[in-house]
């Protein structure tokens, strides 16, 4: 599973409630960019470009069950 696979699923995944578009009211606002709502452990939300995201933030959104997946195309 590529990167930009998984981003594509996370954002298809995502509710749209946490999910939107960049604005001005976005960090590092570029119209028309997707961004989704990250949480902290202490419960504060932020908004983070699509794009952005780690690979860290990438494996904490997938599922249990594709996590696998995209170390095992690293590997490959």
């Amino acid at each position: 599973m590529t990167r930009e696979e998984r981003l594509e699923h996370i954002w298809s995944a995502t509710a749209d409630a946490y999910r939107g578009y960049s604005d001005e009211t976005t960090p590092q606002y570029l119209p028309g960019q997707r961004v989704i709502a990250l949480y902290t452990t202490i419960g504060s939300a932020s908004l983070k470009v699509l794009d952005d995201l780690t690979d860290s933030e990438i494996a904490s959104k997938l599922p249990v069950q594709l996590r696998h997946l995209a170390r095992a195309a690293v590997a490959a």
